[in-house]
């Protein structure tokens, strides 16, 4: 069912240890056909520009030899604060740096987000896709993550401004959540929810991402695992093409027995999970 894993953090990536050559060895004897590298640019400094240098050298060099290696990135967005001040930290790595204080000023006002490098800058570097997510907290700093229905529209926002820019090709994890506030009952979220951003997906030609996470997570509830299937088979449904994402970081095993009969229970078959259509690859 599963013939290619399009988000996986190597080595070069801030936040993980995943040797190149592993991802390379394992895909080879799984036989994918696709294999996309998308270590993370999740701010705009010095340091997570040089980890996408890194990635995208040792990347380039291997697919001469591997040419159903892809190379991709991973981007987030990041509200307008927050962003500004990573460009004036240019030395810092992660989310939560001493020093930063969220403004309080128009809190009941979302401030504009924005990621890390333009599309045209992403390309001068050989990117050929980008997997968007939203992250945890510190992209949401308003309203409060830890609760669940301000979390839930922060998350609707940003996963709409994903489906719209021109810079995702694969929506990421869709409502994955560093805290698993709602990692025992999916059914928290909206079905209207799903409609407005299956529609917007659709309209802008995207994928949607069945992260492996969500489904073999220990936080999470076999009640959320059926549920979280059943919402990405409405998506296929909805038109909406679905790939695979392992997120792996810092090993690579194989868990497709794991998570496929949670896939199949839905109504997922052999066929119906993508691989990125050339067109859709940016060079």
């Amino acid at each position: 069912m599963i013939h290619s894993d399009l988000h996986i953090h190597s080595e070069f990536s801030y936040d993980s240890s995943l040797p190149l050559e592993i991802i390379l060895s394992e895909a080879k004897k799984r036989g994918y056909r696709q294999i996309g590298i998308t270590d993370h640019l999740n701010l705009p400094n010095d340091k997570f520009i040089g980890c996408l240098s890194a990635s995208a050298k040792h990347v380039l060099e291997a697919k001469k030899n591997h040419p159903q290696l892809l190379l991709g990135v991973e981007l987030t967005p990041i509200e307008k604060p927050f962003f500004d001040f990573y460009l004036d930290h240019p030395d810092l790595l992660g989310y939560s740096p001493a020093g930063y204080t969220p403004p309080t000023e128009n809190i009941a006002i979302p401030y504009p987000l924005e990621m890390a490098m333009t599309k045209d800058e992403l390309m001068s570097y050989g990117v050929q896709y980008a997997v968007a997510a939203a992250h945890g907290y510190i992209d949401t700093p308003y309203p409060d993550v830890h609760d669940k229905i301000a979390a839930i529209a922060a998350w609707e926002r940003m996963q709409l401004y994903l489906a719209a820019d021109e810079r995702t090709t694969i929506l990421g994890h869709p409502y994955y959540h560093g805290l698993q506030i709602w990692y025992d009952d999916f059914s928290v979220i909206p079905y209207s929810t799903h409609e407005e951003l299956a529609a917007a997906l659709k309209e802008n030609g995207k994928y949607i991402e069945m992260n492996v996470d969500m489904l073999v997570n220990p936080k999470t509830t076999e009640l959320f695992r059926h549920q979280y299937a059943e919402y990405m088979r409405f998506m296929f449904e909805a038109g909406v093409r679905v790939t695979f994402g392992s997120d792996s970081h810092n090993a690579y095993p194989d868990r497709r027995n794991e998570i496929i009969p949670y896939l199949e229970a839905v109504g997922f078959r052999d066929g119906d999970f993508s691989e990125l259509d050339p067109l859709d690859l940016w060079q």
